[in-house]
């Protein structure tokens, strides 16, 4: 039997619930060793914990906590990409399973699991009838200054592995990082407040393409090979032009500072509902390539009202006949919108296209899977299917059969249409065979 198997079982909503406002505490007992320096400075980038490398200056842009990570959990590096929450950031970190990493979780946030829960409401309703045996009590997170040691019933398995408490910071210092989560969680509903105000004037600055489309953009387009008719692009109000977007970056002392305004496409990314709850930015340059900045491609942040979960950068506008494709990228959904004509939706991100939510009506999705070294594409699309299939929903997987080209990290469908042209693409009546079953 695997470590895993040996494991109570937890409520995993009840545990997300209680370690809400504590993630900065839960890091530090947990993974102390692999957070500390971004613990004791969320608000600054830091060595990646998970690839531990930082970017050719030497600056540490490559891990950042979220704005909410003391709700969340969660965190960003510009090479391993986002992680939505706690959870996910320590599966990476610690290499656990989920089920190992709830089990730790419950235990610091002092939830139960549902076999105790089960023996404490029979040892309750038979106490009427005889004592209950005396159990030592059990230090509280308060009492032991909110740190909950691991629990006999987890040590059972593999102790090696659930060994974590020799990382964690003496209680003084959590008392400190205890308060500065308080500290962040004040000014995260500030910080909330500001990102909705900037995510509707960069929308409201941004321009329609009803008069065309702008020659720094148009030529991207063009170098992508997704350059789409006007009245596709148009579907939607999903993309706009922004003429000078700020950039903004930190300086060694974690300041933040404007290093240029650069042209940029701005893409919304909408709820089914067509609610925009975020914007996606592409800085660009006149002539239409990539500004040359660190992370030209960037998603803003999402107030704390709203969430990603199952929202997309609509193109092409709502499926009419049940079929719909998705993907990572804009660039990557935008190419088979264009060969096959068929809405293709861009999630931004692999962790976001794993909870994506087809729109009523749907039968049929076509999942456009990027190509990593790391697997991150196709176990995304793995997680998709499996959550489309419980749901009725047919799924057909579109991986990419060649190599991922030397020294690259990855290949998309994109890479293939601007590298092959359309021939490289899957031909049209194959897909639709599939499609229609054939």
């Amino acid at each position: 039997m695997s470590a895993a198997t040996k494991l109570p079982y937890y409520d995993a909503s009840k545990v997300r619930e209680k370690a809400s406002g504590r993630w900065l505490e839960i890091f530090a007992y947990l993974a102390y060793e692999e957070f500390g320096e971004a613990i004791q400075k969320p608000k600054k980038h830091h060595t990646c914990p998970i690839h531990g490398t930082r970017n050719k200056s030497g600056k540490g842009d490559g891990f950042k906590f979220f704005k909410d990570v003391v709700d969340s959990g969660g965190g960003v590096c510009n090479t391993c990409g986002p992680f939505p929450d706690g959870f996910r950031l320590l599966q990476e970190v610690k290499g656990w399973d989920f089920r190992t990493t709830l089990a730790h979780v419950a235990e610091f946030v002092g939830v139960k699991s549902e076999q105790e829960e089960r023996e404490a409401k029979k040892s309750s309703r038979s106490s009427t009838s005889k004592p209950a045996p005396t159990q030592p009590q059990s230090t509280t997170a308060s009492q032991s200054g909110g740190v909950v040691p691991i629990s006999p019933q987890v040590n059972q398995v593999e102790p090696s592995a659930h060994d974590v408490s020799k990382f964690a910071p003496t209680p003084e210092r959590m008392e400190e990082i205890k308060k500065l989560q308080e500290q962040i969680a004040k000014r995260q509903a500030q910080a909330s407040a500001e990102a909705q105000e900037q995510i509707d004037r960069i929308w409201r600055e941004s321009i329609p393409l009803n008069n065309g489309i702008p020659g720094p953009l148009y030529k991207y387009l063009q170098k992508r090979a997704v350059l789409l008719r006007l009245e596709v692009l148009l579907e939607g109000d999903n993309i706009r032009f922004h003429r000078e977007l700020p950039y903004y970056d930190e300086d060694d002392d974690g300041k933040v500072i404007v290093v240029g305004k650069f042209p940029a496409m701005i893409a919304a990314i909408r709820d089914l509902k067509g609610n925009i709850i975020t914007l996606h930015r592409t800085y660009l340059t006149p002539r239409g390539a990539k500004a040359n900045v660190e992370c030209p491609r960037k998603m803003m942040a999402v107030p704390d009202d709203k969430t990603v979960t199952g929202c997309a950068i609509q193109l092409g506008g709502f499926p009419t006949d049940g079929v719909i494709g998705v993907a990572e990228g804009y660039e990557t959904a935008a190419s088979p919108l264009r060969v096959y004509g068929i809405p293709t939706w861009s999630c931004v991100s692999a962790s976001i296209l794993e909870q994506f939510e087809p729109p009523k009506g749907v039968h049929t999705v076509i999942g456009w899977e990027d190509k990593d070294r790391s697997l991150r594409g196709e176990l995304a699309m793995q997680a998709l299917k499996v959550n489309l299939e419980e749901k009725g929903i047919r799924f057909i997987r579109m991986p990419i059969r060649r190599k991922i080209p030397t020294g690259a990290k990855s290949i998309d469908w994109n890479d293939v249409l601007v590298k092959e042209g359309i021939i490289g693409m899957p031909a049209y009546n194959q897909l639709m065979k599939v499609i229609q079953g054939g």
